[in-house]
């Protein structure tokens, strides 16, 4: 996880008073042991349960200097598993620490976790290469382009913008044979939202004896 800096006092308490809610937050032994589990020292235990997670993240980041401790703790209290029958709880405390969070830009996704920064996705194709590695494979590419042999509508174009349903060509046996060899299934990686976090895909070509291409 990149570094996070310190949350400041008001958005701390906020955080902390939603996880250990009255009615639908954490209980006491499911504080400490998520406290012990995060490596957090438990300095208050016999506290309300709201200052008792405050003072143990506060303890955190003065040691520290960073704000992780508490996305962490977070993490780890929203592990959906732990909510397979009780989704609404989920939901509430899901919504609520991400009207707190917003305030400092930050999130709790679907899946319970907060989601780092954007980054790019960098493939080799000399590691594992396309059918070719020369730049031409980097384009999008169409059934009447000779210099492609199968898989004729961009491998690679294919791989960061696919959409369900687009046809894949490849070049008829003979004239009057439908171009279309079958249906894509799947989502490109840059349209799929569970790849949110990728910013681009960086494809580079480091052929033997030859300068790199980007």
């Amino acid at each position: 996880m990149e570094r996070i800096q310190p949350f400041d006092a008001q958005k701390l308490e906020a955080a902390c008073r939603v996880i250990a809610d009255t009615e639908r937050g954490l209980t006491g032994s499911e504080i400490g042991y998520l406290l012990q589990d995060c490596k957090l020292v438990d300095i208050s235990p016999t506290m309300t349960k709201w200052k008792r997670l405050f003072n143990a993240l506060v303890e955190a980041q003065n040691n520290y200097k960073v704000g992780n401790h508490l996305i962490m703790f977070i993490n780890r209290a929203l592990d959906p598993v732990k909510y397979a029958r009780d989704k609404e709880k989920f939901e509430w405390r899901r919504t609520e620490l991400n009207i707190v969070l917003s305030f400092s830009g930050f999130c709790v996704r679907e899946d319970g976790k907060y989601p780092n920064g954007k980054s790019l996705l960098v493939l080799n194709l000399s590691i594992i290469p396309p059918f070719c590695t020369e730049n031409f494979v980097l384009r999008p590419a169409y059934c009447d382009d000779y210099m492609f042999r199968k898989a004729v509508s961009g491998e690679l174009w294919m791989i960061a913008f696919a959409q369900p349903g687009a046809p894949i060509f490849g070049i008829p046996e003979f004239e009057g044979k439908p171009g279309v060899e079958s249906i894509m299934q799947k989502s490109g990686i840059l349209n799929d939202i569970e790849y949110e976090y990728i910013a681009g895909i960086l494809f580079m070509i480091h052929p033997w004896r030859k300068n790199t291409d980007i």
